[in-house]
This record gives structure tokens, sequence and C-alpha cells, in this order.
């Protein structure tokens, strides 16, 4: 195999992936926004049957339909992406690998912005995060254990994860407009120090009232979230920046090969003068 041939290859195997995966999310995207009752009648009784052992069921189409615009458009863009790197590869087209090597340079320059940006801009991306993230508490959560509706299922499952309570504390759950605390609950369940080999979603908290008299000895009352995320992260910062370097390294890996093929493809259709 030959320079061009590997080239061939690269774009093929990476852009059929791409291909694969955009069509996959534009496929669960459009059917849970334009036809629920499709999915609602054929893939959740799938999902009865796969759902974890410890009784948590999942309703697809409340868990999607948040996510759903953001399906449809990453899929059309991954989907149009690959296809175009696949055909540009398969039809020998300077013309496409030009858009296809384009458009992962657009890619990249805004990776590359966004990154910048977070890191100079870092109080004030931090706080446009947490204003973002407290918006899906009060417009979004409801604070049952057993739900299915996507926000709250999120938000039970990062407090129990990470061991913390809302964006910043505890407070943060008051301002929800969709949660009815019975009888004096002060915290939502999953806020609470959970017994040793507790699953989720079905938690057995260290002390039974702890939801109605939170203390630092029976919950997580006052830590935030946000703060113990962005600890995992820097705890395996290098780990971070390794996978991000990966995909760096693979963009740009894929913007060579194209404009390498882009000028193959060129010059094999340039006819030498008489």
């Amino acid at each position: 195999m030959g320079c061009e041939g590997f080239m061939k290859f690269i774009l093929g195997f990476f852009n059929g992936i791409f291909a694969l995966l955009g069509l996959g999310l534009l496929v669960v995207g459009c059917l849970v926004k334009w036809y629920p009752s499709f999915v609602e009648d054929n893939i959740n009784p799938q999902l009865d049957k796969i759902n974890t052992a410890d009784g948590m069921r999942l309703d697809f189409v409340l868990l999607l339909q948040d996510t759903t615009l953001a399906a449809i458009v990453l899929g059309g863009i991954l989907f149009v992406l690959g296809t175009v790197g696949i055909l540009g590869v398969m039809c020998k087209s300077p013309g496409m690998m030009f858009f296809y090597a384009l458009v992962m340079i657009l890619i990249v320059l805004g990776e590359a912005t966004v990154v910048v940006l977070m890191y100079v801009m870092n109080t004030e991306v931090t706080d446009y995060v947490k204003n973002k993230l407290n918006s899906t508490i009060i417009g979004s959560y409801r604070g049952d254990i057993n739900s299915t509706e996507a926000i709250t299922i999120a938000w039970n499952y990062v407090n129990w994860k990470f061991k913390c309570c809302g964006v910043q504390d505890h407070y943060d759950f008051k301002a929800a407009d969709k949660w009815n605390p019975i009888a004096g609950e002060q915290i939502p369940l999953t806020c609470c120090r959970m017994k040793d080999g507790s699953k989720f979603p079905n938690l057995q908290p260290v002390d039974n009232n702890c939801v109605k008299t939170p203390t630092t000895n029976n919950s997580n009352y006052n830590q935030g979230c946000y703060e113990s995320i962005e600890k995992v992260i820097t705890d395996n910062k290098w780990a971070v920046i390794g996978g991000g370097a990966g995909i760096a390294v693979l963009q740009i890996v894929l913007i060579i090969a194209a404009c390498y093929l882009r000028n193959k493809f060129g010059n094999k259709d340039k006819v030498d003068p008489m």
C-alpha cells in the first residue's frame, strides 16, 4: 500500500464511522421528535427488557426529547461530512476533498477558539456554565428518584455519583419550579450520604431523616457538583489532555490526507500541453 492508498484508507475508515454515527443520531433524533408514538410502541418495550437489575425504568422519548435538536444537527453535520469524505475518495473528486479539508479546518479553528476563550475568560465561562446548569434545575428538576424525565435523572445521578448537591449547594434546588417537596423535605434524596453498596436508583441513605434534617454527617448538602466535577477533571487532567490531543491529531491527519488527495486527484485531471 503506497502513500496514496494509505491516505484513502484513513479517510474512508474514519469517515465511514462519522457517516454511520451521524445517520444513527439523525434517525433517533427524527423518530423522537416527529414519531414519538413509534418509539413508545417499539423501542420502550425493548428497553424494559434490558433495564438494570436495580429496577430503573427509562422512558426513551422523555429522556431524549430535550436533546433531539442537538442530535439532529450534530447527526446531520457528521453524516454530510462523512459522506463527502467517502465520496471524495471514491470519485477521486478534488472539489470534494477541498470542501472536506476546509470544513475540518474550520472545526479545528472553532475548537481552538473555544479552548483559548475558556482559558482567557475562565471566570466568565464558569459563571455562564453555572447559570445554564442552574436554569435546568429551575425549569425542569422534579425531585422524584423514579422520574423518567431527562434533566431529573441527570441531576439525581450526578448528585449520587459525585457526592454533591446542586450546582453550588442544596439551595439551588429550592428554586426548582417543578419540585414539590413532601412533608418538610429540605434536600433531594440523592444529596444524602448513602450506605455502602447502594446503587442508583435504589438508594439507601445512612440516615432516613436526611432529607428533612440534613447535616454534614448525613448528607452532601453543602458540596456543589460543579466543584466536585471540576476536581475529578483536575485529578484526571492528563487523561483529559491526552484525549483532547488525540482528537486534535486525528483531525489534523484527516486534513493532511484530504489535502494530499486533493492535489493528487487534481494533478491527474490535468492534460499535458501538446
